[in-house]
C-alpha cells in the first residue's frame, strides 16, 4: 500500500499538466539495470500507471531487462512509470508529454537481500502423528513462522508438532531478516498415515554417462495412485510414478517418497538419502512438449506437436498414438478419426554412440469435433439467384473463427446456385460469416458486403455457435447502399496501421461512407498502396471508416460545403489482429478455467473452474523466474466451481499459477498479477 500512495502522490503533482488528444496507441518500453555493475536485472517488476488511473499495470522485465507495454492512450496525460529497488525504495519517472515511442530506464541496487526458505521433516518412529521439523533456510534470519495446516501455528526455528488425525497437511513456512524487507516462503505437502494397507519404498540408479541424472523407481505396496517426490534440493516437488531428476551438483540429498492410496485412504512417506556424485558435465534430457491444433486448417484433425525438451537433446522418437511414429523434432501429423490418442516423446542425448541422458512424457490428445452447415444469401426477400442456372451475381462466402479472443480467416467459397453456401468440416467454435458480391455481378456497387446478422459492420455481426451438423440456415440479406444525389465534392486518404502487423496487405480494404444519421451510403476499395477515394459527393455531413473484419478501425467525421468541396489526406487508423491460428490443447482437457478474478489481485483471487467429472485438483504458484511459491489440493465437483485463493502474503508482482488434475489427465497455465 506504500508504494501505491507513493505513486498517487506523485500523480497529484503533475495532474494539472493534461491536455486533450485524440485517442492513439503509444508505447513505453525501456531497461532496468544494476546501478553498480550496470548489468541487466531479470523479471523485474515496473508500474506504468495513467494520472487519472484510467490505466495502471505491472509489466515484468526479460531476461534483457527490457521491458515494454502498448496502451490506449485516451488524451495527453502524463504517465508515471516507477519500480522498486530491494530495499523498497520507488523509483519514478514522469512522462509528461508522451509520444508515440517513450523510453524509460532504471539503475537501481538490486543486491543485498539473499534469504532463501527451506525445511524438511521426520516422522516419529513410535508415534506416527508426531512431526520433527527442520530449518535449512539460508541468509540472515531471524523471524521463523510455521502454519502446520490444522489451525496451529509456530515461531520456533525447528518445531516438533504433534497432528490430531491422519491425513493430508499443507506445511507453510515464511521466514524473514530483521528489517522485514527481506522475506522468503516455502510450502509443502505432508501425508501422515498408518501404513497398514500402503507402504512406500522406492530404489534409484544413475543415468548411464551422468552421475547426476537419478532415475527414481516406485516400489511401493498397496495401490498408490498419487505420488509426491521430493528432491531434497529445493525444487518443486514432482508428481510422477517413475520420475528421472537431474541435481546441480554432487552432494547428500534427503528424498522423499509420499504416496496416497484412494481405496484404503492410506498415506505414508519413505526419506531415504543418496549421495549423488559427478565425473562427467552434466546432461538433462527431461521430456516434454506441447500440441496445438491447427484451427485454420481445412483439413480436420490436424495437430502440430512443439518439442519442449532440454536444449541438447538430439534424438526424438514420437509415438502419436495411432499406430503412426516420427523422429522429426517438432512434427505435424493428421489423425484418421477422432477420438482419444496417447502421445509419447522420447529424447536422448547421443554423443559417441553413448546415451549420455534419456526420458519418456506421455499426454493424451482428445480430438475435437466438426460439423456442416450453411446458409441462403438474400437481396430483398428472394435469394441472389433464384432460378436454376442464374448465375448473374456471384460471391464469395468469408468464414472467420475466433481464435484466441481474435477473428481469424478460416475459409471461404465462391458460389452462385440458388445464392446458397456451405462449409463442411469446420470446428467446433464460434465464426463470423460475411459475403461479398463479385466484381461483375448484377448487384455490385448496389450492395455492401454483409454479416450474418444483416449488418455492413462485424462489430455489430451476429456471431454464430457451431455445435452439431443440423443448421443450414444462417441466412444473409445484403445491406442496400443509399446514396442517391450526386454533386462535386470529394473524399480521400489512405490507410494505415497503428501496431505492428507483418503480414498486412493495404490493397482492396473496404472503406465505408455514412451521412451524418449512420446511413450506409457508398463502399469503396483501396488500390495496392492503400488509397482510397470517393467521388461526385454532394455537400454534406459525413464520417468514413474502414471495415476490415477483426480490426478495428478509426471513424472521421467530415464536411463538405462550397469552401471546401475537396477534403485529401483522410487517413484512417487500423487496429491489426495478431495471432498464428494455433489453438493450444491440453492433454485429455477435463477441465475449463472459465474466468480468474480480480486481476490485478489483491488479497483474494477467485478461479471459476468448470469439470466435466468429480476430480481432485492441485494449484502451484511459480513467480517469474520459475521458483516454486506454494500449492494447495481441491476437490472440485460436476459443473462449476468457485476457488477462493488468499494472495495478501504474496509480493506485488506477476505470477504462474499451474492447475493439475492430480490423476494426471489436464494442466492448465494462467498469468495472473498481484497488486497491493
Amino acid at each position: 500500500m506504500k508504494k501505491f500512495i507513493k505513486i498517487l502522490f506523485l500523480i497529484l503533482l503533475v495532474i494539472d499538466t493534461l491536455h486533450l488528444k485524440a485517442q492513439e496507441y503509444i508505447i513505453v518500453k525501456g531497461t532496468v539495470k544494476e546501478i553498480e555493475t550496470d548489468t541487466a536485472i531479470a523479471f523485474h517488476e515496473v508500474f506504468i500507471d495513467m494520472v487519472d488511473s484510467s490505466y495502471s499495470t505491472i509489466v515484468a522485465t526479460d531476461e534483457n531487462g527490457f521491458f515494454n507495454d502498448t496502451i490506449l492512450y485516451p488524451n495527453q496525460l502524463p504517465i508515471i512509470v516507477s519500480t522498486y529497488d530491494y530495499q523498497q525504495q520507488l523509483h519514478i519517472e514522469s512522462i509528461t508529454n508522451p509520444t508515440q515511442v517513450n523510453n524509460v530506464n532504471f539503475k537501481i541496487c538490486n543486491t543485498g537481500c539473499d534469504i532463501n526458505a527451506g525445511f524438511e521433516y521426520n516422522i516419529d518412529n513410535e508415534n506416527p502423528l508426531l512431526v520433527y521439523f527442520t530449518d535449512y533456510s539460508t541468509g540472515a534470519i531471524d523471524s521463523w513462522q510455521w502454519d502446520f495446516g490444522d489451525g496451529t501455528y509456530s515461531n520456533k526455528q525447528n518445531p516438533q508438532h504433534l497432528f490430531p488425525e491422519y491425513g493430508q497437511y499443507f506445511i507453510n513456512l515464511f521466514v524473514s531478516d530483521s528489517s522485514g524487507n527481506c522475506t522468503d516462503y516455502y510450502f509443502k505437502i505432508l501425508y501422515l498415515g498408518d501404513s497398514i494397507h500402503c507402504f512406500a519404498d522406492f530404489d534409484y540408479d544413475a543415468g548411464i554417462g551422468n552421475p547426476l541424472f537419478i532415475h527414481f523407481h516406485d516400489r511401493s505396496n498397496g495401490n498408490p495412485t498419487i505420488w509426491i517426490w521430493d528432491f531434497g534440493d529445493n525444487t518443486p516437488p514432482v508428481y510422477k510414478q517413475n520420475p528421472s531428476h537431474l541435481f546441480s551438483k554432487p552432494g547428500m540429498y534427503l528424498i522423499s517418497l509420499s504416496i496416497v492410496d484412494s481405496i484404503t485412504d492410506c498415506y505414508d512417506s519413505e526419506f531415504t538419502p543418496i549421495q549423488v556424485n559427478s565425473d562427467s558435465t552434466p546432461q538433462n534430457c527431461e521430456a516434454d512438449f506441447s500440441v496445438a491444433l491447427d484451427t485454420l486448417n481445412s483439413t480436420p484433425y490436424v495437430y502440430s506437436f512443439t518439442n519442449l525438451s532440454q536444449e541438447n537433446t538430439n534424438y526424438w522418437y514420437w509415438d502419436f498414438g495411432d499406430g503412426t511414429f516420427s523422429n522429426e523434432k517438432n512434427p505435424m501429423h493428421t489423425y484418421a478419426d477422432s477420438g482419444y490418442y496417447e502421445v509419447c516423446l522420447s529424447v536422448q542425448h547421443l554423443q559417441d554412440d553413448s546415451i549420455f541422458c534419456e526420458d519418456t512424457y506421455c499426454q493424451w490428445v482428445e480430438t475435437p469435433k466438426y460439423y456442416n452447415f450453411g446458409g441462403h444469401t438474400f437481396i430483398g426477400d428472394f435469394p441472389i439467384n433464384i432460378e436454376d442456372g442464374d448465375s448473374t451475381n456471384k460471391a464469395v462466402a468469408y468464414l472467420y473463427r475466433k481464435v484466441d479472443n481474435r477473428w481469424q480467416l478460416t475459409d471461404l467459397r465462391t458460389f452462385w446456385r440458388y445464392g446458397y453456401y456451405w462449409f463442411i468440416n469446420k470446428l467446433q467454435g464460434n465464426y463470423l460469416i460475411r459475403v461479398d458480391l463479385i466484381e461483375g455481378s448484377r448487384d455490385f456497387g448496389l450492395y455492401a458486403p454483409s454479416y450474418y446478422g444483416n449488418v455492413s459492420n462485424w462489430q455489430k455481426a451476429d456471431k454464430f455457435h457451431l455445435n452439431n451438423s443440423q443448421t443450414f440456415d444462417t441466412d444473409i440479406h445484403l445491406q442496400a447502399l443509399a446514396l442517391t444525389a450526386t454533386g462535386t465534392g470529394s473524399l480521400a486518404g489512405k490507410i494505415f496501421i497503428k501496431d505492428n502487423c507483418e503480414s498486412f496487405d493495404p490493397e482492396h480494404i473496404e472503406l465505408q461512407l455514412y451521412n451524418d444519421t449512420g446511413l450506409l451510403l457508398l463502399i469503396t476499395y483501396t488500390n495496392e498502396n492503400g488509397h482510397y477515394s470517393f467521388g461526385n459527393l454532394p455537400f454534406g455531413n459525413y464520417k468514413v471508416r474502414a471495415e476490415y473484419t477483426g480490426f478495428y478501425s478509426d471513424e472521421i467525421t467530415v464536411t463538405l460545403n462550397a469552401q471546401k468541396p475537396i477534403l485529401t489526406d483522410l487517413n484512417v487508423g487500423l487496429i491489426c489482429s495478431n495471432t498464428d491460428g494455433i489453438f493450444s490443447l491440453n492433454s485429455r482437457k477435463s477441465f475449463i478455467i472459465s474466468k480468474i478474478y480480480p486481476l490485478p489481485a489483491d488479497k483474494q483471487l477467485t478461479v471459476v473452474i468448470n469439470t466435466v467429472a468429480n476430480k481432485t485438483v492441485l494449484l502451484s504458484f511459480y513467480n517469474f523466474t520459475g521458483k516454486f511459491i506454494r500449492q494447495q489440493k481441491f476437490n472440485l465437483t460436476y459443473g462449476r466451481n468457485l476457488i477462493s485463493l488468499s494472495v495478501n502474503d504474496m509480493h506485488s508482482g506477476l505470477y504462474l499459477l499451474k492447475i493439475i488434475d492430480l490423476k494426471g489427465y489436464s494442466s492448465v497455465n494462467k498469468k495472473i498479477i498481484i497488486k497491493h
